[in-house]
């Protein structure tokens, strides 16, 4: 299955198979985003970019409790009293 993710440099979309590798390091690979061609990583703080889930896929919080949901490829939050 696929990992579709959104550039945190450009916004656009990409398939994490279409990534091409340039360097692997102890602790990150790096790799060429395939949009706008910007170097990036996959070390997770480094947020080069946010993993878009399937929609319907809930959201939930610390506790537990579902506050959301994804749809069309981003985060609806439903913010209950």
């Amino acid at each position: 299955m696929a990992t579709i993710v959104r550039c945190s440099f450009c916004g656009k979309t990409y398939d994490m198979k279409d990534i091409k590798i340039t360097a692997h390091h102890a602790d990150a690979t790096v790799f060429r985003t395939p949009c706008c061609n910007r170097e990036a990583d996959d070390r997770r703080w480094k947020h080069d970019y946010e993993i878009i889930e399937p929609d319907g896929t809930l959201i939930k919080n610390a506790d537990g409790k579902v506050v959301g949901r994804w749809m069309g490829g981003r985060k609806v939050i439903s913010i209950q009293p």
